[in-house]
């Protein structure tokens, strides 16, 4: 049996999409919407929390919470400075662990993954999601 899931919701109509495939799978899920990216009407109705992208630390603690086990990132964020990020400790740490290693925003995503991973999440694709809905190819490919 599956764990919560948890989706990492940034802009666009992917996080929208995981969240109608739960709707429609029966699956517990819960949304960390992240501020400035994703959408109110992505969330309205659904069980979930606004995060700001630099506060690592509370998006752990809400995730945890909300009983979370498994996690998607879905949508886009637009990279912003570090100085409008406004980092907390959490998020300061895993930029000092990775430094020029986040040059790049693969790199960067990487790394995030990685750290969710260390946290004691499951992190999964949107396309083990979404198994049989075949996504769009966006600008990765």
């Amino acid at each position: 049996m599956a764990g919560r899931l948890g989706i990492v919701a940034g802009e666009g109509g992917l996080p929208r999409r995981l969240i109608e495939s739960c709707r429609a799978k029966g699956r517990d899920f819960f949304v960390l919407a992240l501020k400035g990216a994703a959408e109110p009407e992505t969330v309205r109705g659904v069980p979930h929390a606004w995060c700001r992208l630099g506060a690592a630390a509370e998006g752990l603690s809400l995730l945890r919470n909300n009983n979370v086990t498994e996690l998607v990132l879905a949508g886009g964020v637009r990279r912003p400075s570090i100085v409008s990020l406004r980092p907390d400790w959490r998020a300061a740490k895993l930029f000092a662990r990775v430094g020029l290693r986040a040059i790049g925003d693969d790199a960067l995503l990487s790394a995030v993954v990685d750290e969710f991973e260390k946290e004691g999440f499951r992190v999964l694709g949107a396309d083990e999601l979404l198994e049989a809905e075949p996504l769009r190819k966006g600008p990765m490919g």
